[in-house]
């Protein structure tokens, strides 16, 4: 059964206050609105041990900044994050490109088949790399299978 938005608040509030912390968070759900993804995503900010975090649906522009607050934590553990088949659009991967190289503990970064990121989101997420505090050790850019490639329009 997939996670509709109402359900989606209360995974949210159930992460907030869940007494341990998680190690990996993987999420499928195409149907989930931005706003609800904001807030799980936002959720996670309490799981200090988290180190994978997956997702594959539709991130808007709230979830991204959402996820960008994530990832500036300081005391993050976050080592990989896989955005894989997630539907972005230049705004959102604009709000993820600086925090990307802030992060001081992500090390994989998989942005297969984004969706319709242009060249200027693109250059936001790649900027990233120039970034001292940058410590990704691998990248997964591959669209070779997907329907949409990197693409130059602007």
């Amino acid at each position: 059964m997939p996670i509709c938005n109402g359900s989606a608040k209360l995974l949210a509030a159930a992460l907030s206050n869940c007494a341990s912390s998680l190690h990996n968070f993987d999420i499928i759900c195409w149907e989930l609105g931005d706003m609800s993804a904001g807030k799980i995503i936002s959720s996670l900010a309490a799981h200090s041990e988290l180190k994978t975090l997956s997702f594959c649906l539709e991130l808007g522009i709230v979830s991204c900044i959402e996820l960008s607050k994530l990832l500036r934590i300081s005391n993050s553990k976050l080592e990989v994050l896989d955005l894989r088949g997630c539907k972005i659009v230049d705004e959102g991967a604009i709000a993820l490109g600086g925090a990307l190289g802030e992060s001081s503990s992500l090390k994989k970064l998989s942005l297969e088949d984004m969706g319709e990121v242009t060249s200027v989101g693109w250059g936001s997420l790649v900027r990233c790399l120039s970034n001292p505090e940058c410590s990704l050790e691998e990248i997964n850019l591959n669209t070779e299978d997907s329907e949409h490639d990197i693409d130059d329009r602007e």
